[in-house]
């Protein structure tokens, strides 16, 4: 059970061997530790987003970030929580004003970080990006949080968001000749003008 664990958490069943028992041991409880944080955390914002407990989902984050980079707790935490609000999505648990009162708060978060690296000029001059969403588009958390990791690399980005029509990008192709627009579409545009969604781009 113990070789099964760590090579579930990315050791390579090649190396398991030349461990000792106490080794494999310790490394296991510093796993099993690392998993009872996260549903600890994962539950606490459960309870967060059912009781609208803004004070809960602060408290719990304030915890982690006492710990961890707040990347990491994107990565490791916000993101398997997102799973979780699918799962309760689809058995009724919850509904939009759940979804919007714990997307608020997630995205409040990334803006914060956002704010303290925007504080450093940019360092990489290779590429600028440009973000958006399509008109109608207003699932907008994946993009900021894409933000957030081109600025942190040290790139520029314009931001604009969500619902924006694809003609207003014109003018961004004279703005520098080495551009990369980012965009992507959850509900909109609907099936059926995807086509001419991606011709239109």
């Amino acid at each position: 059970m113990n070789v099964t664990l760590l090579s579930n958490h990315d050791i390579k069943i090649s190396k398991i061997p030349s461990l000792t028992d106490d080794e494999i041991k310790s490394q296991c409880r510093s796993i099993i530790s690392e998993k009872a944080v996260k549903n600890l955390f994962i539950n606490n914002l459960k309870l967060s987003i059912l009781n609208f407990d803004h004070p809960l989902f602060e408290s719990s984050y304030q915890k982690l970030l006492r710990v961890i980079d707040f990347k990491e707790v994107y990565i490791s935490y916000f993101l398997p929580f997102f799973d979780e609000i699918g799962l309760l999505w689809h058995t009724d648990t919850i509904n939009p004003a759940h979804e919007h009162f714990i997307t608020a708060l997630i995205k409040q978060k990334i803006l914060v970080n956002i704010e303290k690296v925007q504080g450093f000029p940019p360092t990489r001059h290779d590429n600028h990006f440009i973000l958006f969403l399509p008109e109608n588009e207003i699932h907008a958390l994946g993009l900021t949080d894409t933000n957030y990791e081109i600025i942190r690399r040290g790139y520029a980005s314009i931001y604009l968001g969500q619902s924006v029509p694809i003609n207003c990008l014109k003018l961004f192709l004279s703005y520098n000749d080495k551009i990369t627009f980012i965009t992507y579409f959850t509900v909109k545009p609907s099936t059926d003008k995807i086509p001419e969604h991606i011709n239109e781009i």
